[in-house]
Order: C-alpha cells, then structure tokens, then sequence
C-alpha cells in the first residue's frame, strides 16, 4: 500500500490539519506507526496531535467560516473525509477512502468526492469490492492492513501424496506435506517445504505410509493371517476428530491394504472436525466481511458462518433488519441510498442542520434547517421561534426593550436602568452623543451634543457651549454692543462662549 499511496503524500496542501507541500506526510494504519511521540495517525496518514477542533480546522458548519479542506483542484488528494469543507457545485477530487468506513462505502483505497449541496460528500472508493485478502499489494479485506495471511499452501504439480482439497488447502497421505508460496511485494514466491513421497514403504518401519499412497507398509512381507491397526494420514492426526485407525491384513505373505480408517478431509459445516486438526467447523475464510446477496445498506454487511451445519458457509447479516437512518456514512435503511435523513429530522439537529455536512457554531442553534445566533436574532431569541415583540430586540437571548431613557426597564444583570440612560445590547449605557434617543445614534459637527434625545451642535448660536444656551439679540436682531468698546457688533458663539465682534 506504500508503494500504491506514495503519491498521495504530495497532496496534503488542503488537508484540514493545515500541511504544507513539504509535509510529505506518512502513511498509517495505527499510531503505533508513526514513530514521532508527538504524531497519530488519522485517516490512514501521520499527523501532528491536534485537537478535535484543530483538526477539523475550526469548522463552524454551514457558514463561511467553516475550514476548507481541500478545494476543487484535481491535483490534490484529500485523504479525509470532513463533508463539512464549502466546495463549487458537482466538482470533484481524488480522495484516500477510510478503512473505518469501508463496509458503508462497499470498498476502501484510492477514490473519488463529489461536491453536493456545497459541501463534499463521502469518499467513493474506486474498487468497490471487500472480499477475501489475496497476494496483490491492496487491502481487500478493508481491514488497514495489505497482504496479510495472504501466504498460500502449494504442492508440485503431478506429484503424487498431496492432492488439492478446496479452500486453498492439501489433502495429504502419510508423511507426505504441502508447502507455501509466501506474499512478497504483492507476488507469491516459490513453492517450498513440502515433503514428497517416496519411491515405496520402508518395510523396516510400522505404520508410515512412506510413498504416501494410503497404505502404511503395502507389499512389505508378512506372515499367515495377522492384522494389525494402520492409518494413512498426517501424523498427529490420529484419534484427533474424525480420523481414526483402520485394520491391515496379511495376506499371500503380503500386507493389504488399510480398510475402515478415517483421514483427515476438507472441513464442511457440519459439527464435526473433519480435517482432524482439533477445531470443528474452522473452514477457511469462516468470521471474514462478506455481502448478503440481495440487500443493501447496513443489511447486505455479514460474515461467513456455519449456520444450521448446511455443508458450506453462508454470508449471514450483522444487521438484518433496516433500522433508522442517521448521519453517519451509512445506509441505516437499508435503501440503497447512505445518509438520505428525512428533512424533518434535520431542522432542530445542530451537529446536522438542514443537511447531514453541515454542522452550527457551538453558540448557535438549528432553527428550521438554518443555522441562527439565537443570542441575538429576534425571530428565535433564545430559542427557536421566539420572535421578540415590536420595540424589543434580542439580547444575549431575551427580549429586551431599547426606548429613550430607558429608565425601569430591567437589563444588564437584571437591574433597571436610570434616568438619563438606554439599555442596549443588555448594559445601561448614558442617553448622550454616543447614543442619542436611541442606540448606535451617534451625533456629529464640530461640538456634537444630545439635546432632548436630538443631535445639536454645541458650536452653533441656538446651543451655544451647552444645549439651549442661545446668543442674546438687540431688538430683536443679531446686533449688540460690546461691553469693552461700548461699539455696536454682532453677538456670535466663539469656542462655545458668547462673544461680541
């Protein structure tokens, strides 16, 4: 799988834990393989330890705030599967499937995202198939490891003692032993270790069938009528289940054949051992994933099994019966189709609101299938569709009413508000040029003032240096007469004094 993936290691420029191109990150089935202290392994790759937000790069959810994991760029490879990075409409990426998810994604490896909704689905892995694990460099079996137990026992052709059983295995006579051809580098080796028969019995010796032709000591001399108990099989497989001695007998001074025993044969489900290695019913391949035909879903996951001993395994479902669907990669309904949660059940869920990829900010609630900051949205204060009343608005999640000097009304910690004062944003807050009648009125000019919940200018003649402080007249008119000159001027607001000029 190194040598498969090693390309993937480029493309970690998009990942969520925020790699660069010279991360060359490291391939990984457990943390056992990544030999930093600091690293684990997520996802199949080695990775700094982060936190669970770090690592999910401080999403938010449906918002643009959430972490972009990989972008649209063919070029990159996204090796996990978030759903919760905003992506164009239908485009698509490469993506490393997770083994975890292997049995919901029918596969595992090297596949394809596609971009729904705006949001990235899961990982379709390109060799949709989990079966038996076979000497081939790939993970077959789905389980994170490549080519494990994938050594296979072998025997020279035309050669007499050992003949193919099924399942991958030898029956053999006497002392005669199949071999194994070992998994290297995704290629099976030669075959080695067996042990042949000879060219006749070695009459010298009871009881071992030395050319392994089912008959210990055949045409070896004998005397009269004796008998004598003989087997033919595997040694050490003697009264170990079904196999038992039979009888030889002497005949024409002759030793006949072995009548009545019992040697080891390919195991079937059926109670018994009868391959005589001491473990009933242990056929090859019993326990591994398979598919139940004809389902789908969580349904169509079972394991070979030895059901009501009918000879052969049979693929029996974990899960037969459909349950109800969630969001979590899997097909729980059994219809085909992962994750299709009816809308309903989406409108209140804040880990996935509206769609199963989207997920809120932790301050925020799931209202109708959207997102909303119900600590100050005035159609769901608080909570969902609270609307607060005309002349009120939300604060830190209550209705809260904002009119000039606010005095009375109950805020900032619960207590009221003075005369003089507004309450906004849930603080009593001075009714003055920053806040002038109602919040966030700021005034403005050269001198800004609030004068009876209105913005005057301090500098002007009608509020001179304070709020209806207005220049004196003569007769009605602008003129006036100074009182240092005793000369007629024009009175005018100077620096926010009176003044005569």
């Amino acid at each position: 799988m190194i040598a498969k993936y090693a390309l993937a290691t480029f493309f970690c420029g998009w990942l969520v834990v925020g790699c660069t191109f010279d991360d060359h990150r490291k391939l990984c089935r457990g943390d056992k393989d990544c030999q930093n202290g600091s690293g684990r392994c997520y996802e199949g790759f080695c990775i700094t330890r982060l936190s669970t937000n770090e690592i999910n790069g401080g999403r938010s959810g449906g918002g643009a705030g959430g972490g972009n994991t990989g972008g649209t760029d063919a070029g990159n490879m996204s090796v996990v599967d978030t759903g919760a990075a905003e992506c164009q409409e239908d485009a698509k990426r490469p993506c490393v499937a997770p083994w975890q998810n292997a049995s919901a994604l029918g596969g595992c490896g090297d596949g394809m995202q596609r971009c729904v909704d705006g949001f990235w689905g899961s990982c379709t892995p390109d060799r949709m198939m989990i079966g038996p694990e076979s000497c081939n460099n790939f993970d077959d079996d789905c389980d994170g490891e490549v080519d494990e137990d994938s050594d296979v026992q072998c025997y020279p052709a035309l050669a007499f003692g050992c003949a193919p059983s099924g399942q991958g295995r030898f029956n053999c006579q006497g002392p005669c032993k199949a071999g194994m051809q070992q998994c290297v580098g995704g290629k099976l080796g030669q075959c080695s270790g067996y042990t042949m028969a000879a060219a006749s019995d070695d009459c010298s010796t009871e009881q071992i069938d030395e050319d392994c032709d089912g008959t210990p000591n055949d045409n070896c001399q004998c005397t009269g009528t004796q008998s004598r108990e003989c087997y033919s099989g595997p040694q050490g497989t003697q009264g170990v289940g079904k196999c038992h001695a039979g009888t030889q007998q002497c005949s024409n001074g002759r030793w006949g054949q072995c009548q009545g025993a019992d040697t080891p044969h390919l195991e079937v489900c059926n109670n018994e051992d009868d391959d005589c290695d001491g473990d009933v019913d242990n056929l090859a391949g019993l326990g591994m994933r398979c598919t139940v035909p004809s389902q789908q879903g969580v349904c169509s996951e079972g394991t070979l099994q030895c059901p009501n001993q009918t000879q052969a395994l049979q693929c029996v479902a974990l899960s037969p019966l459909p349950g109800t669907e969630s969001c979590n990669g899997k097909d729980d309904d059994c219809n085909g189709t992962i994750d299709d949660v009816p809308a309903m059940q989406l409108q209140t869920d804040p880990l996935h609101c509206g769609s199963c990829t989207r997920a809120c900010d932790a301050a925020d609630k799931c209202c109708g299938g959207q997102c909303v900051k119900s600590n100050e949205d005035e159609n769901n204060c608080g909570i969902c569709g609270k609307k607060c009343p005309m002349g009120e608005q939300c604060v830190n999640g209550t209705c809260t009413m904002t009119t000039p000097e606010d005095s009375g009304v109950m805020c900032d910690s619960m207590r009221p508000c003075g005369t003089g004062e507004l309450c906004c944003s849930g603080k009593c807050v001075p009714n003055d040029a920053r806040n002038c009648g109602t919040c966030g009125t700021i005034c403005g000019g050269a001198a800004p003032a609030c004068c009876t919940n209105r913005c005057e200018d301090l500098s002007q003649n009608s509020n001179c240096g304070s709020c209806g402080n207005v220049c004196p007249t003569l007769d009605g008119g602008t003129a006036c007469t100074c009182a240092t000159t005793g000369t007629v001027g024009v009175f005018e607001c100077r620096n926010g004094s009176l003044a005569c000029q």
